[in-house]
C-alpha cells in the first residue's frame, strides 16, 4: 500500500470518529459523572464545565484514586518500574553479559524519561483509560529533552481496527493556532493561505488532523499532518510513535471497556439514591403541612415541597388542629446502608486499593492481605493488554529516539523481540506478582529442608538462586559475583575457615 493521499485520510478519518460518536452518550456519562471538569466532548468555550447531575462524588473520588493507583503501582514516578533482559534465545553462558549492558541501556532510559513530561502526561492518559481506551503520543524533542509526550482525550480522537483486532490507524483533530504550526513541524508547507500571515492571523485557529497509520505492504509505519486539507508535514516510522491501551476488548468493539463503564450502573444509583435522599431530607427538616379549608382541595394548586401548606376540608376528624404537619417519614438507616454497599462496590471496580477507614472493629492482617490479593485478581485481566500496547511500544519508540540522536548505543542486532530481548515489568504489582512464586518456592524448599538439610543442598542447584531471585526481583545484576569471581571467593572463603581451625586447634593444644 502506496502512501493514501489527503483526501483518503480524511475519509478514515471520518469513520473513525463515527465509531467513537456511536457510544458518545456513554462517553458523556462517564465523563459528567467521574469528572464533569474533564467533560471535552461537551465543553463550549473556553470555560471548564460546571456539575449539574451530581449528588454524590463516590465516582470522582474513585476515578482520582483509580490514576493515582495504576501511576503507584504501574508506571511509579521517577522510579525505573522496568527493565531489558536476555530472552530465552541468548545462550546461558551470555546472558550475564547482556544483561549488564542491558542494564546500562536501562539506566539511561530512565534517566531521560523521568526528566522528561511523563509523569504529568501518563495520568492523563490513565483517566482516558479508566473509560476503556487511552492515547499517548511520544514525539521527538531536542537533545537535552529527547522525549516529548502527549496525552489525547476521547474528544479528540478516532481509531480503528486492523489485522488480529490491533489499532492500525488512528486519527486526531483539534484546533491549533496558525501561528503555532511551524514551531510543532519546523519543516511544515504550509497552505498558501498561510504564506504571509501577520501577528493577528497566527493567533487565529485552524483545524488540524494528524493520521498515523501502518501500511502492511511495506510494513512501516506513516505519519500525515493535514491542515485545510492538504499535508503540511509527512513522517516515516518503523516503530509506533502513539500508544492507544484497551483495558478490555470486545470483539467487534474497536474500543476497549474500562472500570469508569463496569461501574457505571451503581454510580448511577448511588447519585440518584443521594439525590432520593436530599430531597427527603429536605422535607423532614422544613415539613410539609396541611392547612384546613372549608371548601374542597383545588389538586392543580398542591405542591409537594419544603415549607409548603396543603389545603384540606379538615385536620384529624371535625375538632382538629388547623395546621397540622404531613408524615414525610425517611428510612435514613436503609439508604445510608445502600449508599455503603454501592460505594464499597464502586471502590472495588475502580481498583481503590486504599486502606479500609478506620472501625470499632479494626481489619485483620488476612483481610487486609485478602484485599490486595484480590487487587491483583482485578488489574491482571488488563496488565497484558497494558505490556503489549503501552510498555513494550513505549520502550521501542524511546530507544529508537535515543539511538538517533545518538544518546545511546545498542549492540549489534538489538531489538526488542521478547525472544533475544525482553521487556520486564519491576513495578510494585509486578514485584507482588513475581513475590508470590519466589514465596512458593521458598516454602516449598523450607519443607524439604525441615526433612532433610543436606537432601535440600544436594537437589537443588542452590548456587543458582541468587541469579534466579535477580531475574524474578528484577535487582540489578551487576550486584552478582561472575562465575570466575564466586569460585575465587568460595576459594578464600574456604582457606579462611581451614586457617581458623587450625588455629583454634594450635590453641587447644598449647591449652
Amino acid at each position: 500500500m502506496a502512501r493514501q493521499k489527503a483526501e483518503a485520510l480524511l475519509a478514515r478519518a471520518t469513520a473513525a470518529f463515527a465509531e467513537r460518536d456511536a457510544n458518545r452518550n456513554l462517553f458523556v456519562d462517564c465523563y459528567e459523572l467521574y469528572s464533569p471538569y474533564r467533560n471535552t466532548l461537551s465543553k463550549t468555550g473556553q470555560s471548564v464545565n460546571t456539575p449539574t447531575r451530581q449528588y454524590d462524588s463516590t465516582g470522582q473520588i474513585g476515578a482520582a484514586n483509580f490514576v493515582k493507583t495504576l501511576q503507584r503501582e504501574f508506571t511509579p514516578p521517577f522510579t525505573v518500574w522496568s527493565t531489558l533482559k536476555a530472552g530465552p534465545g541468548i545462550p546461558e553462558d551470555n546472558r550475564d553479559a547482556l544483561n549488564k549492558k542491558l542494564e546500562k541501556i536501562t539506566e539511561v532510559f530512565f534517566a531521560y524519561l523521568n526528566a522528561s513530561n511523563f509523569a504529568m502526561a501518563s495520568p492523563e492518559m490513565y483517566w482516558e483509560l479508566g473509560i476503556g481506551t487511552g492515547c499517548l503520543w511520544l514525539h521527538e524533542g531536542n537533545s537535552s529533552n529527547p522525549f516529548n509526550f502527549v496525552a489525547a482525550p476521547i474528544s479528540e480522537m478516532g481509531i480503528s481496527a486492523g489485522k488480529y483486532g490491533s489499532v492500525d490507524f488512528r486519527a486526531r483533530r483539534y484546533n491549533c493556532k496558525q501561528g503555532m504550526l511551524k514551531q510543532m513541524w519546523p519543516k511544515a508547507k504550509l497552505p498558501a493561505s498561510m504564506t504571509n500571515m501577520n501577528e493577528a492571523d497566527k493567533q487565529k485557529e485552524v483545524e488540524v488532523t494528524e493520521c498515523f497509520y501502518y501500511d502492511y505492504e511495506d510494513l512501516i509505519h506513516r505519519y500525515d499532518v493535514i491542515v485545510e486539507k492538504e499535508c503540511i508535514h509527512y513522517s516515516e516510522f518503523m516503530e509506533e510513535i502513539c500508544f492507544t491501551p484497551r483495558w478490555l476488548r470486545i470483539p467487534g468493539f474497536t474500543y476497549g471497556i474500562g472500570p469508569y463503564v463496569l461501574a457505571l450502573a451503581d454510580v448511577k444509583t448511588i447519585n440518584k439514591l443521594k439525590e432520593f435522599l436530599l430531597r427527603g431530607a429536605a422535607l423532614d427538616v422544613a415539613g410539609v403541612y396541611t392547612i384546613a379549608s372549608d371548601g374542597a382541595v383545588n389538586t392543580n394548586n398542591v405542591s409537594i415541597a419544603p415549607n409548603t401548606f396543603i389545603p384540606v376540608e379538615r385536620n384529624g376528624g371535625e375538632s382538629g388542629p388547623t395546621i397540622d404537619r404531613l408524615d414525610t417519614s425517611t428510612n435514613f438507616q436503609l439508604q445510608e446502608y445502600m449508599a455503603n454497599n454501592l460505594q464499597d462496590q464502586i471502590r472495588k471496580t475502580l481498583l481503590d486499593n486504599r486502606l479500609p477507614a478506620e472501625t470499632p472493629q479494626p481489619k485483620t492482617a488476612f483481610e487486609i492481605a485478602q484485599r490486595m490479593r484480590e487487587f491483583q485478581t482485578d488489574i491482571g485481566s488488563a496488565y497484558g493488554s497494558l505490556f503489549f500496547e503501552y510498555v513494550q511500544l513505549l520502550w521501542k519508540r524511546g530507544l529508537s529516539i535515543l539511538m538517533k540522536k545518538g544518546l545511546i548505543d545498542l549492540p549489534e542486532g538489538f531489538t526488542i523481540d521478547n525472544f533475544f530481548v525482553q521487556v520486564q515489568v519491576v513495578s510494585p504489582i509486578a514485584q507482588t506478582q513475581q513475590a508470590e512464586q519466589v514465596q512458593k518456592f521458598m516454602q516449598q524448599y523450607g519443607m524439604v529442608q525441615m526433612v532433610n538439610p543436606q537432601l535440600a543442598l544436594t537437589r537443588y542447584v542452590v548456587e543458582d538462586l541468587p541469579k534466579w531471585l535477580t531475574e524474578m526481583m528484577g535487582t540489578p545484576s551487576k550486584l552478582l559475583r561472575d562465575e570466575a569471581e564466586a569460585v575465587e571467593m568460595e576459594k578464600t572463603m574456604m582457606q579462611a575457615a581451614a586457617a581458623e581451625q587450625m588455629q583454634g586447634a594450635g590453641s587447644g593444644l598449647q591449652g
